[in-house]
């Protein structure tokens, strides 16, 4: 991740997830690849997250849930 003038470089690799997060709020699950994010008054942030062996916080999957039902659905098996 790097930060070049008014933009925010991010690689997310194969098995990997990021959840993009501005002023505190989820915004959406990048997919691996190359992402250039405009990003001026410096609000975001990416969480880069393992696919593969995934230890999510139960707490913040709770709050995830309730947020964005659609992206815990798509993303999570709760065990």
């Amino acid at each position: 991740m790097s930060r070049f003038l008014m933009t925010l470089r991010v690689t997310v690799k194969d098995g990997e997830r990021a959840f993009l997060v501005r002023n505190g709020r989820l915004e959406r699950v990048l997919e691996p690849g190359r992402h250039t994010l405009f990003d001026p008054r410096r609000e975001i942030a990416v969480e880069v997250m393992p696919v593969v062996h995934a230890e999510f916080p139960a707490d913040r999957y709770a709050v995830l849930r309730a947020a964005r039902p659609d992206i815990a659905e798509a993303l999570f098996s709760l065990v």
